[in-house]
């Protein structure tokens, strides 16, 4: 890895050759235009694909109250015509053309568009489409030439003028609320959503996003709201240049690229606006210390203790919660995990934080009960304490933190390139974060250094006073009152019972545990030889190699004589003529094999 180069070019601050893995041929350059619109420019001589992305700091959490979803439906909205393009389908049927095509998706605090399209085979990738210097006449020509400024052109109007064309509004509000619909019945977005009701009513989290045809046209039309008016305020209000970050990637040189940014971008229009933030608490005392039995329609049954959190984008040289939840999501011997399976209770665990927006976050344990675990689900939260304790009593250990800095370092160092348009969108949305510019690519994978008072600020957030449970099931015996209002999802919500309480803080605050739970063992598999014995190949080999032969076993190999990397993967097939020869013996062996993988998962975690 190299450090980032910084210079200054006509005024201009350039910076280039961030932190990349090892593989990485692309060439990189960030500026910033004189409307404070940030880019990053991506060259990639070889590539057929070009793509661009731009991710606006405006989202979900920005709709107004009496319109929800309103952010989503200007998403929708910006595709339909512009000033300079002013047919509604010019954009996709330009993509279409060029075997392309476009998305975006609206989050919590930004909007992402992107694009992708191919270059024609007979486009050149000679050294003048390379080479940093080329000359206002080559870059005339080379628009005529590459599909990306054409692509780039009528992207660009989205963030300049859109039209918001006034019978294209009731068919784009149809398919906002036919996305709304096609989730209804989705268990992962009716929880998500019920988690949301039940946050704090002050924070934006606790509304409804995605929006549906009702709270878009006929409520706000009802009220003698001028809905296309208001779709145009929010684009004017919300948009603006210094909150976007704009991704580019294509076979031109940085310079061509860098100039058809400025000519087609620097007319976004700037109005200086500050970064959306949410200082305040995700939960308040309303909602912590609850408990929620939750319907879904598919079966299914699970525990989910959550935690009032922190934002964390500042931490990422640390990123802290990483060490809580390797602990906590550990499956290996000692681990949460391996002793409820043990038990019979539960065949799964996964625990992680996330930062809802800039100002606040959650911490979420989501455990997989089987029928005996969620008979038991009171026992079982009361050993996520007890390991919650257990982290507690002692101090953040460094040995763990440098197991994680050596896998996050080996994993980002042997990375494989992803195709342009997820490289494009997901770096848009990156550069949203308070990254070191050199860390972009390298920032969100690698744990930088061991920062022990970070760690135990982060645990001070895993208290017994600081959470809320959700019981998942089809099964419950009380009864469920209340339904959420835009899923229908049914529920009960009640304060979490006192003794039940008592018996969470017992766990949490005894020095007596279950001798199964402990830290994990030191981890034995990570790599500590990473040198390839390169050799220059004529020809590369196709297919593997037949190297044994025998009434046992038949071992094929081939060696890596492309990419040369410290990869290897073995593939083990035990083969009977019996697999097949009724239903039921199929069934049993399906049976052994999920056996032999649950038994592996502990000996095999690490690796």
């Amino acid at each position: 890895m190299t450090e980032a180069l910084g210079r200054e070019v006509g005024g201009r601050q350039r910076i280039e050759d961030l932190e990349r893995p090892q593989l990485d041929d692309r060439s990189y350059r960030i500026i910033t235009l004189p409307n404070q619109l940030e880019v990053l420019l991506i060259h990639e001589a070889g590539t057929d694909k070009a793509s661009a992305a731009l991710d606006v700091n405006v989202g979900s959490f920005s709709d107004a109250p009496d319109m929800p979803g309103i952010a989503h439906a200007v998403e929708h909205l910006l595709f339909m015509g512009t000033e300079k393009y002013p047919e509604e389908n010019a954009y996709n049927q330009y993509l279409t053309r060029h075997g392309g095509y476009s998305n975006a998706f609206t989050a919590s605090t930004s909007t992402n568009y992107y694009f992708e399209l191919s270059y024609p085979s007979s486009t050149p990738t000679s050294s003048q489409a390379a080479s940093p210097d080329v000359s206002q006449t080559n870059l005339a020509e080379s628009k005529d030439e590459s599909p990306l400024w054409g692509g780039l052109d009528r992207f660009g109007q989205f963030f300049i003028s859109p039209l918001f064309l006034e019978d294209t509004v009731d068919r784009e509000l149809k398919a906002v609320d036919s996305e709304n619909k096609k989730n209804l019945q989705n268990d992962t977005w009716r929880m998500h959503q019920l988690n949301k009701a039940l946050a704090n009513p002050e924070h934006p989290y606790n509304h409804f996003s995605t929006g549906s045809y009702k709270t878009l046209h006929d409520e706000p039309i009802a009220r003698g709201v001028k809905i296309r008016d208001e779709f145009i305020k929010f684009h004017s209000t919300h948009y603006s240049a210094n909150r976007m970050k704009l991704v580019v990637l294509g076979r031109e040189s940085l310079d061509t690229l860098e100039a058809w940014v400025e000519e087609i971008f620097a007319k976004v229009p700037n109005k200086d606006l500050g970064q959306n933030r949410w200082d305040m608490p995700v939960y308040t005392e309303n909602e912590l210390l609850t408990q929620t039995f939750a319907r879904p329609v598919l079966e299914s049954r699970s525990l989910e203790l959550q935690f009032a959190y922190r934002d964390e984008e500042r931490f990422y040289e640390s990123h802290p919660s990483r060490y809580l939840s390797h602990l906590l999501g550990h499956e290996g011997p000692g681990s949460i995990l391996a002793l409820i399976k043990a038990k019979g209770w539960a065949n799964g665990l996964g625990a992680g934080g996330s930062t809802l927006c800039p100002g606040s976050g959650l911490f979420t344990v989501n455990i997989k009960l089987t029928e005996e675990g969620l008979k038991n689900y009171k026992e079982v939260a009361k050993l996520v304490f007890q390991y919650i304790g257990l982290m507690r009593d002692q101090p953040p250990q460094e040995w763990v933190v440098e197991e994680q800095m050596r896998i996050s370092e080996v994993e980002f160092r042997f990375k494989q390139k992803s195709p342009p348009s997820r490289t494009a969108s997901g770096l848009a949305g990156i550069m949203q974060r308070p990254y070191d510019r050199k860390m972009l690519l390298s920032g969100p994978a690698i744990i930088k250094k061991f920062d022990s008072e970070l760690i135990s600020e982060a645990m001070s957030y895993l208290r017994p006073d600081n959470f809320r449970m959700t019981i998942i099931s089809q099964d419950f015996p009380g009864g469920w009152d209340q339904k959420e209002k835009w899923y229908g999802t049914e529920h009960k919500v009640e304060k979490i019972p006192e003794d039940f309480l008592a018996e969470i803080k017992q766990a949490f605050e005894s020095k007596s545990r279950p001798a199964e739970l402990h830290f994990p063992h030191r981890n034995e598999f990570i790599p500590t030889r990473l040198e390839v014995e390169k050799k220059d190949v004529e020809q590369p080999t196709k297919e593997p190699k037949l190297i044994r032969h025998d009434d046992n076993v038949r071992i094929w190999w081939k060696k890596d004589d492309q990419f040369w990397v410290p990869k290897a993967n073995v593939h083990i097939y035990f083969r009977t003529p019996i697999t097949n020869v009724t239903a039921r013996i199929t069934l049993l062996c399906t049976l052994y094999r999920e056996l032999v993988n649950d038994a592996l998962v502990e000996y095999s975690y690490d690796a």
